[in-house]
């Protein structure tokens, strides 16, 4: 039978709601993550996926936001860009490198007692794939065989999303278990490639107005829909730094449901967003 594997267990993919796919909540204070969190939970929040990777993660301090909040809460494992890797990956081989990973969401997380859910966010250089970074690509399509689990790929604005597919689909990989994430930072005919490998489009910086301003990522996200794509897009923010919190001036895990959530019904009908909010997240989550 499918699950979603939460920090808390595994639990039927019908349980889970509306799902931000892509988060950093361990990395900041926990009580000003716990408020922003309830603020999330107020609107209807159900699941929020931290894509933290494993050597920034708090296990600890994750499980407890779960326990605090009753969100549901799935974890990363992974490796992000090559200049953050650890010594240990730098140094094995691939097999080694996914066996790390298939520990992690078989077993349990490394200083945790609960199981990862998703591989990722595995980081990627947006100037080329480093030959470590592809080392662990394709460490990650090997957990990936091994688990089931759906594997999430950071990219700047997508660059190197189309070579990831390329190394994942030789290592077997079906691309539909595949998310292509900041894409919304990207052109439409790019992103229609990525689409039409079969991937999932994460539409995930929502609210970084630096980035890219939510009137273009509303835009690019309405153009894809009329492409066909509406099953594979996810939406979050990537909130990954203290400034980005609402207590902090910025604009918070609120601000998908509340802000650019309203903006979309404007355009689309109330089905199709709540495939990006809830349907979309649980089948790329699911195994």
């Amino acid at each position: 039978m499918a699950k979603v594997r939460t920090v808390m267990g595994d639990v039927d993919p019908k349980e889970i709601g509306i799902t931000l796919i892509h988060e950093h909540t361990c990395g900041i204070d926990f009580d000003l993550q716990l408020g922003e969190l309830i603020s999330y939970q107020k609107q209807a929040g159900d699941c929020v996926v931290d894509q933290t990777t494993t050597e920034g993660r708090r296990p600890i301090m994750l499980k407890r936001l779960a326990e605090e909040t009753g969100l549901h809460v799935v974890s990363g494992t992974g490796f992000y860009r090559e200049e953050q890797h650890p010594d240990r990956v730098l140094k094995s081989n691939i097999n080694g490198v996914a066996q790390i990973m298939i520990r992690e969401i078989e077993e349990a997380v490394e200083g945790g007692d609960f199981r990862a859910g998703i591989i990722g966010e595995i980081g990627i250089s947006e100037f080329g794939t480093t030959a470590q970074e592809e080392k662990v690509l394709r460490a990650s399509a090997k957990a990936h065989l091994e688990t089931g689990v759906a594997i999430s790929i950071h990219t700047m604005g997508g660059a190197e999303g189309l070579h990831a597919l390329d190394v994942l689909e030789e290592e077997g990989v079906d691309l539909k278990r595949v998310i292509i994430d900041h894409i919304d930072l990207d052109h439409v005919e790019h992103l229609r490639f990525i689409g039409e490998r079969g991937a999932f489009l994460g539409f995930d910086t929502i609210g970084k107005a630096r980035y890219r301003d939510d009137a273009l990522r509303l835009e690019v996200l309405c153009a894809m829909v009329n492409a066909g794509f509406e099953d594979q897009i996810v939406l979050s923010h990537d909130i990954s730094k203290v400034d980005y919190l609402k207590a902090k001036g910025g604009h918070g895990y609120v601000h998908l449901l509340g802000t650019f959530v309203p903006r979309l019904r404007e355009r689309l009908p109330e089905a199709t967003i709540e495939k990006f909010l809830i349907h979309n997240p649980r089948n790329i989550l699911a195994f």
